[in-house]
């Protein structure tokens, strides 16, 4: 009976054996359908629906339908996500419009800000943590950008009318995404993930994004629609954002181990603060004089002097904080 059991037990192992080394072949091939796809619109639009097809039929026709449906819920650096992310991609090649393709971007953008939220709540290892909230802020980084860049597009095709509605979108669509990075931001430092500068730039450059796709949208309605009360609010809170965008240059300048670090640009910093300064007060000014696109249009110019410094500042701001935040857990341990 010995001899059966080790002969069974060996049967077994082959047989997961070859399903492991089927279902690679399947999923390589997968992938390089989804490569592919990648490559297709250089080819021009004529192409995509044709790979888009090839997808489709290379997850059902390799067996890999239920991986499709299985997908659904994966994260970022988890096994399945780029099945989750090759369906998304086929989806997109066989939409037509720049309409339609601008909205099922705005569905892409909402999974990954869900995405990003339900890593940050994952538990899992502390390095294996920190990969995958890198990955998922990188995700939703360039979701938003390709969400944004369709928009002159609509507008090309489709008119202001419908370019506004897609704006609106835009606009609350980046405002949850700074919403879900500052949480990123916040989770990130009660479990000291925020230790190396890598993902702490990447963080800060996606908190900026969402600022900055959010101000051109707004910029766009505002050029388009009628005035209104709601949108009188959104050009205020966004000239608010931005004067406490100046003033956490300013508390950044002020700061001796900050200082340090930036040696010579500190100077420079502190003239770029002080001219945003000067032409947000115009912003202020356009909006008592209900010129909303004026405000808009001074603002931004605002943002441009300083952006940069406040990008640098934010970095150094939370290396530091989380440097010291390390040290006090390690000498709580």
């Amino acid at each position: 009976w010995q001899a059966d059991l080790r002969q069974q037990l060996l049967i077994e192992k082959r047989t997961q054996n070859l399903l492991k080394e089927d279902f690679d072949i399947r999923a390589s091939a997968v992938r390089g359908l989804f490569s592919f796809l990648k490559e297709a619109p250089r080819t021009g639009f004529l192409w995509r629906p044709a790979v888009a097809f090839l997808i489709i039929l290379g997850m059902f026709g390799f067996g890999l339908g239920g991986l499709a449906l299985a997908s659904r819920g994966s994260l970022p650096g988890e096994g399945l996500y780029f099945v989750k992310t090759a369906v998304e991609q086929a989806r997109l090649a066989l939409v037509k419009d720049a309409e339609g393709r601008a909205k099922m971007q705005g569905e892409f953008t909402d999974r990954r800000i869900q995405e990003l939220n339900e890593t940050m709540l994952q538990t899992i290892s502390l390095d294996k943590k920190k990969e995958r909230a890198e990955l998922a802020v990188t995700q939703l980084h360039q979701q938003l950008i390709l969400f944004k860049d369709q928009l002159p597009k609509v507008e090309s095709e489709a008119g202001k009318e419908r370019a506004v509605a897609i704006a609106e979108s835009i606009i609350e669509k980046s405002g949850r995404a700074g919403e879900a990075v500052s949480n990123t931001k916040e989770i990130g430092r009660q479990e000291g993930l925020l230790t190396g500068s890598q993902i702490v730039q990447k963080i800060v450059e996606m908190s900026q994004t969402a600022n900055e796709t959010g101000s051109q949208a707004l910029q766009m309605v505002v050029d388009n629609k009628e005035q209104n009360e709601s949108l009188v609010q959104k050009v205020t809170e966004n000239i608010q954002q931005t004067e406490d965008g100046i003033k956490a240059v300013d508390d950044g300048l002020n700061n001796q181990q900050i200082l340090a670090k930036l040696s010579d640009q500190a100077g420079i910093m502190k003239e770029q603060s002080g001219k945003a300064k000067e032409i947000l007060s115009l912003a202020r000014k356009a909006l008592y004089e209900n010129d909303l696109s004026q405000a808009m249009e001074k603002t931004g110019a605002a943002k441009e002097l300083f952006s940069s410094a406040q990008e640098t500042i934010e970095v150094l701001t939370i290396v530091i904080e989380s440097e010291e935040e390390a040290d006090e857990r390690t000498k709580e341990m």
